[in-house]
């Protein structure tokens, strides 16, 4: 549940877990939650491939800033991945079964699939900020990220990192991100 709280100095959009996600100044500028100004949206591509050196130990494909909010992230496949039962995921870092941001969501990416793009539900579930770096609550969409560890992206056999790898002869796909600066 979304709400509206106003103060003498801002309005603020608020989750059901009471986490501000936006305020927005008496004097027009817009913040996220924790004070860090707006500079736009941001729509980062990282291609992997079934022969992308240490995928299944996690590559990272993204560096974000402290404050930087994830709006939205999917996975898109150019090529079926020809391996065991591949399965892709991100994360900074995996929770205590080594699963990842997708996993917690829905399930992991299976890349065996015709090509397709897979989103990330825009309300995510599960840990998703305990996975961007341990915020401190669980649930509620859009996540903060609140180190600048790096995002990492992996494929295993099992989805999970430092899984088996994959192996086979062919495969490709795209992370995308979108992210509020």
């Amino acid at each position: 549940m979304t709400r509206i709280r106003e103060s003498s100095t801002s309005v603020d959009i608020v989750n059901s877990f009471d986490k501000t996600l936006l305020k927005i100044g008496v004097d027009g500028t817009l913040a996220n939650g924790l004070g860090v100004p707006f500079g736009g949206l941001s729509h980062i591509v990282f291609p992997f491939a079934y022969d992308t050196p240490g995928l299944n130990s996690g590559v990272t494909a993204y560096t974000p800033a402290v404050g930087e909010i994830l709006y939205n992230a999917w996975i898109e496949i150019v090529t079926a991945f020809n391996g065991t039962t591949p399965k892709a995921d991100i994360a900074q870092t995996a929770n205590a079964t080594n699963n990842g941001v997708f996993w917690n969501a829905s399930g992991s990416v299976v890349l065996s699939l015709t090509p397709v793009a897979t989103l990330l539900p825009k309300v995510f579930s599960g840990a998703i900020s305990t996975l961007l770096s341990g915020s401190g609550t669980s649930g509620g969409a859009p996540a903060y990220f609140t180190t600048a560890a790096p995002l990492k992206v992996w494929a295993s056999q099992d989805g999970k990192l430092n899984g088996l790898a994959v192996g086979g002869s062919a495969g490709s796909a795209k992370l995308h991100l979108q992210t509020i600066i």
